[in-house]
């Protein structure tokens, strides 16, 4: 009973983050090590009950910016999605092994992401509008998404940051697609973690439920606290967690 009261205050906390940081994983991961479940279940089963219902709220919170998009969202979800599928099933195929080998390394480079990615959005969105490049943002989706089915904390500034680079129509244009392309990854990692993966379904339910409800809290009260500090809070327990994982090695 106290390992679920967690995990539906985990959810909630996750989806506050969501909403504001942007990157529920670099906590919720982490406390899902630190109740004993291994890297792998943690890892597929954040992605099931935190990820996913997140992303799919932001989704329907951009339904305006996405309108006009038509053919350009349609090629990047099928390259997030299949950038996605990929990264999932390198998971799954690499085995739980593999990825408590990389875990404290995965940890620190999505710390990294997280503190940069607004600095690297703002630098960008300063050199005025782009041509218009699709072909080179398809390829960087493609390679961002093998990340995110396998991982994918932190990943989320880094396509705002390309979209800015490559694609016109200004930064809330690019987030947009970027929450979109980050939900056809996910979905296509999620549906080979619910075929093939060791998901905790109890645990999902906990968290699924409650995050959806932190999200839309987080919405709308969360702001008020200063970003940066979010940020460093959740990039500060992803670097914790790497540290512990490399101790107990």
């Amino acid at each position: 009973m106290n390992t679920v009261l967690l995990l539906v205050g985990l959810g909630f906390v996750g989806g506050v983050i969501a909403s504001t940081a942007g990157s529920p994983s670099l906590l919720s991961f982490p406390i899902l090590l630190a109740l004993g479940y291994p890297p792998l279940v943690a890892n597929v089963t954040n992605t099931v009950g935190i990820v996913m219902p997140t992303t799919i709220g932001g989704s329907l919170g951009y339904r305006a910016e996405l309108k006009n998009e038509g053919r350009k969202a349609v090629l990047l979800v099928l390259a997030g999605g299949l950038g996605g599928a990929v990264g999932g099933g390198l998971l799954l195929l690499l085995g739980g092994r593999a990825f408590e080998v990389v875990v404290p390394w995965l940890l620190v480079c999505a710390a990294v992401l997280v503190l940069a990615g607004p600095w690297v959005v703002r630098r960008v969105f300063r050199g005025g509008e782009p041509k218009g490049r699709t072909a080179p943002a398809l390829a960087i989706t493609f390679a961002f998404s093998i990340y995110g089915g396998y991982f994918g904390a932190g990943v989320g500034p880094m396509l705002v940051a390309a979209y800015g680079l490559l694609l016109r129509g200004g930064v809330q244009r690019a987030n947009a697609l970027k929450v979109l392309v980050v939900l056809a990854a996910n979905l296509a990692a999620t549906i080979f973690f619910a075929i093939f993966g060791p998901v905790d379904w109890n645990a999902v339910l906990a968290l699924a439920t409650s995050s959806v409800i932190g999200g839309y809290v987080g919405a709308h009260t969360a702001r008020r606290m200063p970003d940066w500090l979010l940020r460093t809070a959740v990039a500060g327990s992803a670097v914790a967690a790497a540290v512990i994982q490399l101790i107990q090695r």
